[in-house]
């Protein structure tokens, strides 16, 4: 119970963050959606393969200066990793099935960084760094059985590193933005030797509206 309501807590935190954020100085707001690549890496050299899921955000950016400006984001995405896994029907003749097992979480992801910039004409080309907090609200591990030991971590830590690009035709903004999302914390922990930590990378497709 408790543990529900920190992360209450953090999401309305996040949500006002973004608010306020939006309030003081806000020159831009824009929406990401995209892709994103997670995978889960083991310490002992285990690994869970890609998914690919679904990943959007809503973010607006202030303290605009010539060269740098800073962007606070809130979005929604799922981390963890997807394997296929072959399956016996106990006739060695015939061909073997596979099922798809899934280990990980989707959060809300909060996050605020600091954008060097560069403007040519209509174009802003740009490289950030910020810290990111995320906050589980769904389980998604199918392996039966052991889905309990396998959960993920309620609270993710960690940094956005970004690059990007934008294109702003009056007052309409069309871009696309990389990110890089190392997290700090392992994302499972079943308390044995073997842990994982989540390596996710996302690929956003981003429209815009200036504020002013």
């Amino acid at each position: 119970m408790m543990m529900k309501q920190k992360i209450k807590a953090g999401l309305y935190v996040s949500i006002l963050f973004l608010y306020f954020s939006a309030q003081a100085q806000a020159q831009t707001i824009k929406l990401e959606n995209g892709m994103a690549f997670t995978s889960l890496k083991g310490n002992e050299g285990i690994s869970v393969g890609v998914m690919r899921p679904y990943q959007i955000a809503l973010g607006v950016s202030y303290l605009d200066r010539e060269w740098f400006n800073l962007s606070s984001q809130v979005g929604y995405i799922r981390k963890g990793g997807k394997d296929k896994i072959p399956v016996s029907n106990g006739d060695q003749s015939a061909p073997t099935d596979h099922v798809y097992m899934k280990m990980g979480a989707d959060y809300v992801s909060a996050n605020t960084t600091f954008q060097l910039k560069r403007n040519v004409r209509n174009e802003t080309y740009y490289v950030g760094a910020g810290p990111r907090v995320d906050f589980k609200v769904n389980n998604v591990s199918s392996f039966v059985g052991i889905d309990d030991v396998l959960k993920s971590k309620q609270v993710l830590y960690g940094l956005k590193c970004e690059a990007g690009f934008d294109y702003t035709i009056r007052k309409l903004l069309l871009g696309v933005n990389f990110s890089y999302l190392p997290t700090f914390n392992k994302q499972v922990d079943p308390g044995y030797e073997i842990t994982f930590r989540d390596q996710s990378f996302t690929l956003g497709f981003v429209v815009g509206y200036l504020l002013k």
